[in-house]
This record gives C-alpha cells, structure tokens and sequence, in this order.
C-alpha cells in the first residue's frame, strides 16, 4: 500500500521531470525554474477555436466538440439558474458525449453546485455512498482524522493542491470503481485553475471496446474484474465487476477497468490475468479516444463514470490549484451496479 510520503514523493518526481526537462542541465531549485518560467504569465482572451454547433431548441446555447466521440464544452449555461428544459437537454448531450464542460461558473455556491449535481442522479459522499465515506464511525478504521471538504457540505470534496501537497490524480481511473455500486458521475468545479498544466484528459471507454479485435472481444464476454481501493487510509475496500459494462440508459458497452483499481481477474492465473489487464488498459493511450481540457477558474467538468475515464495530469506544479468535487449516484439498483447485457446496445 502506498503511504502519503510516498505518493508525495511520486507525484513530485513527476512534475520535477517536467519541469526539467527543458533545462536538463539547470541546477536550480525546480520550484525556481518554473516560477521564472511562468511569472510573466497573464491570461488575456481565451479565443475559441471553434464553435460547431448552436442548439435548435435553446439558441442561447453553443456546443464545442473537443474530439469526434467524447467531450463538449457547453456555452451558454448558468449552472445556479437552470431549467428543467435544460437539464434534460444537457443530460442528452452528458449521455452522447461522456463527459460535458461548462465555462464561467465561478459564481455559484457550494450549495447551487450539489443542487446542479442533483438533478442527474443522487447526491453521494466523498466517495460514493455514504457508508463508503473514509471515516472511523463508518469503517473502524483510523486513517485521516478530517476529510478535506467544503465547510457545511459534507458531500462537497476539496481537492486543493500546492508545492506542499502536489495532488493530482495522475492515473487513468474510473472513480470508485472499488465499491460494489461506483458513483454514474462526478462533478468538478476549478475554484481557482493553475495558469499553466493541469488539463485533464477523458478517454472514450466505448471506443476502447470498440477498439479491440474480435478474439479479444469474445474473450472477455463473461469475464469479471476485483477491483481494490483504500480511501484516505481507511482500509480496503473491493468490490467485482464484469469486465464489459452495459450502459443502463444508452446501452453501449464499456470497457470496465483500469490500471489504478483493478487488481486481476476472476478465475484467470495471475500472470495470465496481468497480461491481459496491460493489453486492454493500453487502450486508453489511444489519442484518437481523448481529450483533453484545460482549466480556468469557474470551469466545471462533469463527466459519466459509466462511459469514460479520465487522467489529471500533474504538470502544474508548484502553482496552486483549487477545485471542489461533488459525486452522483444512480436512484436505481440497475443504475448503480454494473452490469454487462450485449443485446442492450442501443447505438
């Protein structure tokens, strides 16, 4: 298991051999040469490169593709004041695109935030549902004493990073998918954004199974997963889940794990199990599967844990970076755990 020294030490190394690798042979202090690097760093005008699309029903709205199968920024919506119309529309567009983006949000409260959040599923913890949240009256485990969130929202998780602390999830991941009914989405607002590094990259987790041969297709029809997490120190949590996931609302399939929480496969010799894991978790470095969206403050993401799986890449260090996460649970068992149906594939 990893301790918090060593994953400070790990994500360091990594924003380190960025940071040098434009000056290999410099000998200042990396927090030195990257401060010199970016401290006539203004932001000015964000110019969009393209807005394909203006919506028919709500001309007010805009929608900017970032790549042909996943992500799209929506422009045009004020998450603190949102009609149902609305919500159903973006809800469509969530579905279709796996991940959405909205710009210029910095305004809204932690509470209008959860409200948003709500309206596409419930509301969970920190982690998922609440008997998950890492505390010691939940787990009878001591690890960390407070979990970091927004004051008077419990459900509202801080995901503050500096020189200090380098947080970052830095690994492809789906979240939770150690807990036998993972989150269906997860929303993250940029309080404040690093003004260089940071992005987060979105795989398109149809187009990984869509992107395999056939004999490896039909390998993994019946195959299932252990998929292992230990939040904040708090023990392990597993849970078991087919390999192949069935969408329950749009009925495409997914490819179900990843290199950060699944740890084998059921019944398969671990060896065997491990090779496999490695050919279908390069899936995900496919760039034609990606993409990629740079933060500024006031940006949300909100992206379909069912459909994707993303990669907080940690180049920002050491500016500071402030956002705040909020997780959506299915209402129902179909909607919470996953399932693998083939003949449900409505696309």
């Amino acid at each position: 298991m990893t301790t918090l020294k060593e994953y400070k030490i790990r994500m360091s190394n990594k924003f380190k051999g960025v940071a040098l690798s434009g000056q290999p042979n410099n000998t200042k202090p990396t927090t030195d040469i990257i401060n010199e690097r970016d401290e006539n760093l203004k932001l000015e005008k964000v110019m969009l490169p393209h807005v394909i699309e203006r919506s028919e029903k709500f001309p007010h709205i805009y929608l900017e593709p970032l790549n042909s199968s996943i992500g799209t920024v929506i422009h045009g919506i004020d998450m603190a004041n949102v009609s149902q119309e609305e919500v159903d529309y973006i809800r469509s567009i969530w579905l279709k695109r796996k991940v959405v983006f909205f710009r210029n949000q910095g305004h809204i409260t932690p509470a209008q935030q959860l409200e948003f959040a709500s309206k596409f599923g419930d509301l969970g913890g920190t982690h998922g549902e609440w008997h998950n949240e890492p505390m010691l009256i939940m787990t009878g485990k001591k690890g960390f004493e407070e979990l970091p969130t927004v004051e008077g929202h419990r459900g509202l998780m801080k995901l503050y990073a500096n020189e200090k602390f380098p947080n970052a999830a830095a690994n492809w991941h789906s979240d939770v998918t150690w807990a036998p009914k993972p989150p269906i989405g997860t929303l993250l607002l940029a309080r404040k954004a690093a003004p260089v590094g940071g992005d987060t990259v979105f795989c398109d987790a149809y187009a990984m199974y869509q992107g395999l041969d056939d004999k490896t297709k039909a390998e993994l029809q019946n195959l299932r997963a252990y998929h292992k997490g230990s939040p904040y120190g708090h023990g392990d949590i597993s849970a078991i889940h087919p390999v192949l996931r069935t969408h329950p609302e749009t009925g495409a399939t997914a490819l179900f794990v990843n290199p950060t929480f699944t740890q084998g496969i059921i019944g398969m010799e671990q060896d065997k199990a491990v090779n496999l894991l490695k050919h279908l978790e390069r899936q995900m470095y496919h760039p034609e599967y990606q993409c990629r969206f740079k933060w500024q403050d006031g940006s949300v993401a909100m992206w379909d844990n069912r459909a994707c799986q993303h990669y907080a890449s940690g180049d920002f260090w050491p500016h500071k970076r402030l956002m705040e996460r909020c997780i959506i649970l299915g209402r129902t068992d179909e909607e919470k755990i996953p399932f693998y149906k083939p003949i449900m594939n409505k696309l």
